[in-house]
């Protein structure tokens, strides 16, 4: 004789796909897992799943916050009668939407075990029995609201919640539904907001390294180009290969062949081995002697605006003596210098000691210029500016 089993359903379930069936019009339970919610995060424009934001899931600090896919349960209790307990009596329970198909996009686990096309099995056993069902669904599906029956087999069973049931066909005993619900993973966002924003501020602040980076070189580099000059040798600012103006000290500005040199007004030029110097910086110096700059003419710096006294000199008619030293490895300058004060005093109607105790006291310095003229000038200007003058040209040309 055949037994009949009695379902009570409690709780929130899930679904699992089946097989073909045969309906009838008995009693019918309705079971509602209700409305769960996947935060689907590739939404809107990024619903093509950009792989490097995919691969952004996996890191460490997202990863607690990856969507996973959504479960629904509900518990079903149930019940045999004795006649199925005492005939080993076995029910399957399978799961298949409307039109007892089986499911798509849906996993079904009964006490979390995977349900396949065969059913569920549960055999009678005299307690009753709790069978939680989970459906996991696709977050592929989206958003969506679906419905299904539970259909029921059985061996040694003859009736299911009043269905009757038939050899080898199973009968449905009981619909269900479920709702999932697409939600915005707001923290998720926010996170992938500020790593953007780390990332743009990361790389313009290597941009503007690299920028700055750049002027700096460029600033200490390339330097307006005074042009060709008569003697010797030169580098990109005019001056003589190896003897450059510290670019710190200050800047060019004007075009090439025809430059200016504007000094640091904060530096303090070098004192060198001059005890008479004063610590100065530019600014005073520049205060002093009213000007706003050296100015360079092919090379050469054009000192006549700072001259207290100039005179000209006929290198050609200079005693041998003066010109070995100029030529010598030392390059003496004592004889061209003492012809220049004896020159300048009898231009100027005083003693020699008298134009030597003036240049002393004003700190003078002799300056030759390359159109044969020397210049004295303020040590502390002309001693903090590399250069070469009118010497140079004598020894390009007489050497």
């Amino acid at each position: 004789m055949k037994s009949k089993v009695l379902f009570v359903l409690l709780s929130f379930i899930v679904l699992m796909p089946f097989s073909s069936c045969k309906k009838e019009e008995p009693t019918i339970i309705s079971v509602d897992f209700g409305e769960g919610k996947y935060k689907e995060p590739f939404r809107g424009l990024l619903s093509s799943h950009p792989r490097w934001l995919v691969a952004t899931l996996d890191w460490p600090i997202l990863r607690s916050l990856r969507p996973d896919t959504l479960v629904l349960t509900k518990t079903i209790e149930i019940e045999f009668n004795e006649d199925a307990v005492r005939s080993h009596s076995e029910a399957i329970v399978q799961f298949v939407d409307d039109s007892c198909n089986r499911l798509e996009g849906v996993k079904v686990y009964c006490n979390d075990i995977p349900v396949g096309k065969e059913g569920f099995r549960i055999e009678a056993t005299t307690e009753p029995q709790l069978v939680k069902i989970a459906y996991k669904i696709d977050p592929l599906k989206k958003k969506c609201t679906e419905t299904g029956l539970f259909i029921v087999s059985g061996v040694e069973l003859d009736e299911v919640n009043a269905v009757k049931l038939y050899s080898d066909t199973p009968q449905s005993v009981a619909d269900w539904t479920y709702t999932q619900d697409i939600g915005w993973p707001l923290l998720l966002w926010l996170l992938w907001l500020i790593m953007a924003l780390i990332i743009i501020a990361i790389i313009v602040l290597i941009i503007v390294f690299i920028v700055k980076g750049i002027g700096t070189i460029l600033k200490n580099v390339s330097v307006p180009n005074p042009g060709p000059t008569p003697f010797g040798s030169r580098n990109g600012n005019g001056l003589p290969l190896n003897r450059r103006i510290p670019k710190n000290e200050g800047h060019w500005t004007g075009e090439p062949g025809n430059s200016k040199w504007i000094p640091n007004p904060n530096h303090h030029p070098h004192k060198g081995i001059y005890s008479n110097m004063n610590d100065k910086t530019w600014e005073q110096i520049l205060k002093e002697n009213n000007i706003d700059g050296i100015n360079f003419k092919n090379g050469e710096p054009n000192f006549d605006n700072l001259a207290k006294y100039e005179t000209n000199v006929d290198y050609n008619s200079l005693s041998d003596k003066i010109k070995e030293q100029l030529l010598s490895e030392k390059r003496e300058r004592s004889g061209l210098h003492d012809y220049v004060y004896d020159k300048i005093a009898r231009e100027q109607g005083i003693t020699r000691e008298r134009l030597i105790e003036i240049k002393e006291k004003l700190n003078l310095v002799p300056h030759e210029t390359s159109d044969g003229r020397v210049l004295l000038v303020p040590r502390e200007i002309h001693d903090n500016i590399i250069h070469e003058g009118g010497v140079a040209l004598f020894r390009a040309l007489f050497s």
